[in-house]
């Protein structure tokens, strides 16, 4: 019988890039020895006629079809419970397909409904659940231990922001299902993006604004006194270097945000998200792209 983690990584190796090696997950070895299947010690080329072989043999010897569209969700194992002696297989973790929110906006529900978060408190479901349509303003955030006190995040957004919607960018599978919602949001709907204030953070950014047109939130220049600049991890600048020089290669940020990176530049900045929240350094919007 095929262990959770084994049917999860046969999946993933069945939809992998066929022309690129992948790394081989240990799970699977004894599996591909199993089945007389040749890989390297830690890594195995997915060829169109690897994959058809080793589909081949597991649904020939444990009886399980990998093509079929593997179950997720608690709805579906409960649904499957009520068939599979084995309700868990195939499953992903149950909140690893949920959206976690705060912040002072209701939630817009399916069925005309709202739900209020209260503080010190937030609030979980599945996208399917949320009405996109009514959804006016969000803001992604990177660093989940911020959602703890979110109340006094909402007060270093700009005004208009203070209401916003705040979504966690999410751990694991999390991040596909906020890339999932982005993409969904209706063009009028207002994206903020908030990440850590360092080169990979920025790289992130402009990396999601790809799913949604939005705005980035960085620290206000004046805001960033000595108390907060004695925090800076210049060292984790220096690490990401690779990362500001593609930034500085590109054609297509705004003069606002270079303008920024230069300031970055000249302070080695790297300042986390918990850093400038215990701080209570206002943010400001910036547009990305010229």
């Amino acid at each position: 019988m095929l262990s959770l983690k084994q049917e999860q990584a046969l999946r993933a190796l069945l939809g992998a890039d066929p022309t690129r090696k992948r790394r081989l997950a240990p799970v699977l070895r004894p599996l591909l020895e199993e089945a007389g299947l040749e890989s390297e010690a830690h890594s195995v080329l997915p060829a169109p006629a690897f994959k058809q072989a080793l589909y081949d043999y597991v649904k020939h010897e444990y009886g399980v079809d990998l093509h079929e569209e593997a179950l997720s969700g608690s709805a579906d194992r409960l649904q499957r419970a009520k068939s599979h002696p084995d309700e868990k297989r195939g499953v992903r973790p149950v909140f690893s397909e949920l959206l976690t929110m705060a912040g002072r906006a209701p939630v817009p529900l399916g069925g005309a409904q709202s739900a209020l978060i209260a503080e010190g408190t937030v609030l979980s479901t599945t996208k399917e659940r949320l009405d996109l349509s009514r959804i006016r303003r969000v803001i992604v955030v990177e660093n989940g231990i911020l959602f703890t006190a979110w109340q006094e995040l909402s007060g270093c957004l700009p005004a208009p922001w203070q209401n916003s919607l705040l979504i966690f960018r999410g751990y694991g599978g999390n991040v596909s299902v906020v890339r999932e919602l982005l993409a969904a949001l209706p063009p009028e709907c207002e994206v903020a993006l908030y990440f850590d204030c360092d080169p990979a953070g920025l790289c992130m950014m402009l990396e999601y604004c790809s799913l949604h047109k939005a705005m980035l939130l960085l620290p206000l220049r004046s805001e960033l006194g000595f108390e907060v600049l004695a925090k800076n991890k210049k060292e984790a600048f220096s690490a990401q270097y690779p990362q500001f020089k593609s930034l500085l290669l590109r054609r297509d940020l705004s003069p606002a945000l270079l303008q920024f990176l230069e300031y970055m530049h000249s302070e080695g900045l790297a300042l986390t998200q918990e850093n400038l929240l215990a701080h209570k350094v206002r943010l400001g919007l910036y547009q990305p792209f010229a």
